[in-house]
């Protein structure tokens, strides 16, 4: 069929080839859409979150007694307030699960904190001001620790340890001592190692990509209600009302019977607002002081801890081709920046990595290392860009060796 002819045909339907009205575009042009900061209730109270000034240090103490004392404070709350999720207690969720353990932390410091920003307690007062008053009186002692701020300081042997009960999955024999390199996964076939260095071209290319956060224009918002029968509801700007009533059920304790979450407008995601950031603690002051409960993150606390940005990464990559142009062999080294919780697979990317490439000898290495910075999330293809960048920039540099256009291979020339 000819273009022309393709062109009438397309004509003659009626969504393919149109332009059609976004279904919500009328309700958010004129101001009606609802978004979670939006929305008030009759009695609500309003919260702030007390987060850590440092990196890696233990929580030897948390006095709330001056807090609780002021006029207009409600409910105060701190780990002591939610259960004690176990490590491991891991539930379908995006593309690799997540450790319940972990969104537990994110929600609230138990023990020890690991990045900065990371929530210790948490008020409900009257007004945000009087909130703010209340968290300035909470008196929590921590023990300072050396925090882990590069991916490669954080793999050395003698680099301090975030978690006592992580030990690096995928090695035999199984480590005897904790590591912050999480998980070790190895994807190979062939002999890549023979290929490039008997190949005719090959090029080598070390990545270093720093986190990146999604930028969203509307922070991280929540309002939390619990009736007199137990009974909770939470609107929150959401990716996912599934994720958010599963994290909330786990955290802040309400039976899923009793549980119902409103996902309503979302002003950007990207990624960032698939783990709960805060809903969990609005629940339990909600639960506490038998009000209803709004949590507005400032911009300020989405950067600093309050979300978590794209992962950071350090990428080696070497490809190699015989003469004429042929991709032999694709080898790599890929160290992932998970934050402060371990949890950040390498295995997507890798797979990304090497995906669109028919190579018949692969040799790629990915860890998941923990660094004392905030938990890193998905962001559009989690991973995948990271990867991706690293990946071209070798097979371009072997393109330049082998005299041929990276664009167009097709009607290059080889040298």
């Amino acid at each position: 069929m000819n273009r022309d002819a393709a062109d009438a045909r397309i004509g003659g339907l009626k969504v393919i080839g149109k332009r059609l009205p976004r279904v919500d575009a009328k309700e958010r042009v004129t101001g009606q859409a609802i978004y979670p900061a939006d929305l008030s209730l009759p009695g609500m109270v309003h919260a702030k979150i007390l987060r850590s000034p440092l990196a890696h240090a233990r929580i030897r103490g948390i006095d709330t007694t001056r807090a609780q004392a002021i006029n207009g404070v409600l409910a105060v709350v701190t780990a002591a307030d939610f259960p004690a999720v176990p490590v491991g207690s891991t539930i379908p969720m995006g593309e690799t699960g997540y450790d319940m353990w972990m969104v537990a932390a994110i929600n609230m410091a138990r023990d020890k904190v690991h990045w900065i920003g990371q929530p210790v307690a948490a008020v409900a007062a009257v007004d945000v001001h009087t909130a703010a008053a209340a968290l300035a009186l909470i008196d929590v002692e921590y023990e300072p620790l050396e925090p882990v701020l590069g991916i490669l300081a954080a793999m050395a042997p003698e680099a301090p340890v975030l978690h006592e009960h992580v030990f690096t999955k995928g090695v035999e024999p199984r480590p005897r001592a904790p590591s912050n390199v999480c998980s070790r996964v190895v994807i190979s076939r062939g002999d890549a190692s023979a290929a490039l260095a008997d190949a005719h071209a090959s090029a080598r290319v070390r990545v270093t990509v720093d986190t990146a956060h999604q930028g969203y224009l509307e922070p991280q918002v929540a309002v939390a209600q619990v009736d007199a029968n137990g009974f909770a509801t939470v609107w929150a700007s959401t990716q996912g009302s599934v994720h958010r009533r599963a994290d909330d059920r786990a955290h802040a304790g309400p039976a899923a019977s009793k549980l119902k979450v409103v996902p309503l407008e979302i002003g950007g995601g990207f990624g960032g607002k698939i783990a709960i950031h805060g809903e969990a603690v609005a629940v339990r002051l909600a639960q506490k002081c038998q009000r209803p409960v709004k949590l507005v993150l400032t911009r300020e606390e989405v950067l600093q801890g309050g979300s978590g940005p794209a992962a950071g990464a350090v990428i080696d990559i070497a490809v190699a081709a015989r003469k004429g142009g042929g991709l032999i062999a694709i080898e790599g080294t890929y160290r992932m920046d998970a934050g402060g919780l371990p949890g950040m697979s390498p295995s997507l990317l890798m797979q990304a990595s090497a995906a669109l490439y028919q190579c018949p000898n692969l040799n790629l290495e990915g860890f998941d290392v923990v660094t004392n910075k905030p938990r890193t999330e998905a962001y559009r293809g989690p991973g995948g860009i990271q990867a991706a960048f690293a990946v071209e920039q070798a097979i371009d540099m072997l393109c330049q060796r082998l005299g041929m256009d990276p664009l167009n291979s097709a009607s290059a020339t080889p040298r």
